[in-house]
């Protein structure tokens, strides 16, 4: 065997050498990483309702049948589809945050399992986290 030989062969064991040697040190330090500490869960805040896609469905309604020239029962119709819009957007709001806090509810009630060791929410969520390690 050539000396140009037996030292490509040398170099190629050292360099699997070190990469063994460096998988080894990120296994040993696995259990080292830092995590950012859990935090309970928030449920978003709701969009708020389009006003503008309500008001221009109630003005249509309103002004439908009215002629051009009937300025003040057209003010009339498009002052009544402003109040109509108020009372539908707050309604839609109402609505929205009354399931956001029906779901923050639910995310309590998940977080304060988890808080309290509750098992099958602890493996689920262990399941959950460790679900992307390259770990088995």
């Amino acid at each position: 065997m050539s000396v140009a030989i037996a030292h490509r062969a040398c170099r190629q064991k050292t360099a699997l050498a070190q990469q063994l040697a460096n998988a080894f040190l990120r296994i040993l330090a696995l259990h080292r990483v830092d995590f950012p500490p859990a935090q309970r869960p928030m449920a978003p805040e709701p969009a708020a309702p389009d006003r503008a896609a309500i008001y221009a469905h109630y003005e249509q309604q309103t002004l439908a049948g009215i002629g051009m020239f009937k300025r003040a029962e057209r003010a009339a119709a498009k002052r009544r589809a402003a109040v109509w819009t108020d009372a539908e957007v707050n309604r839609q709001w109402q609505t929205r945050k009354a399931q956001q806090a029906q779901w923050q509810e639910a995310l309590d009630q998940y977080w304060q399992l988890l808080c309290n060791n509750d098992p099958d929410v602890l493996l689920q969520c262990l399941a959950e986290a460790f679900g992307d390690n390259e770990a088995a």
